[in-house]
């Protein structure tokens, strides 16, 4: 069975053009969330936008205290 979406996709749809998700469409599980959320901590630490604000902190109390 083929829908307006599935026709839409196949032909080329662009961008502006939306379908919404079907029944047989799962966008992202309970499971899947619940897999990544244990190591939550590990993202973090490996992530560089966690450490460039961070590196920028103790660089600005660096700079403060050797003004000081």
């Amino acid at each position: 069975m083929t829908t307006e979406c599935d026709r839409l996709l196949r032909d080329g749809a662009s961008p502006g053009q939306y379908c919404p998700p079907t029944a047989k469409v799962r966008l992202m599980s309970d499971n899947r969330r619940e897999q990544h959320s244990g190591s939550w901590l590990g993202l973090v630490l490996r992530d560089v936008q966690f450490w460039v604000p961070v590196a920028v902190l103790v660089a600005g109390l660096l700079v403060l205290r050797w003004i000081s």
